[in-house]
């Protein structure tokens, strides 16, 4: 799968609370496109930074993570939750800030 097969419109302005399942398919895209790999490449259990993504991707992930779930978050939780999992976990019970 690529990152075209996954929509980019945000659930905040449909209405709609993400479940993990679309969280995690999201971020799976997200980070495909930012280190220009294909998302079979990408296995989310592992931390993001074996795969490349560095703290100005983290930065730009935060900030389109903004966007798809309507709230703000700091660039931290990309290293506090390193791996996709991990971070799909803590958004879809909204505990994450």
């Amino acid at each position: 799968m690529d990152a075209s097969e996954y929509p980019s419109t945000a659930p905040a302005t449909t209405g709609e609370k993400p479940g993990l399942e679309q969280i995690r398919a999201w971020l799976l895209a997200q980070v495909a496109q930012h280190l220009d790999l294909e998302s079979s490449q990408i296995d989310s259990l592992r931390p993001l930074t074996e795969f490349g993504l560095d703290s100005k991707d983290a930065i730009n992930l935060s900030h389109e993570l903004e966007e798809f779930l309507g709230k703000p978050f700091s660039p931290s939780l990309v290293w506090r939750y390193p791996s996709i999992e991990q971070l799909a976990e803590i958004l879809s019970k909204g505990e994450a800030e």
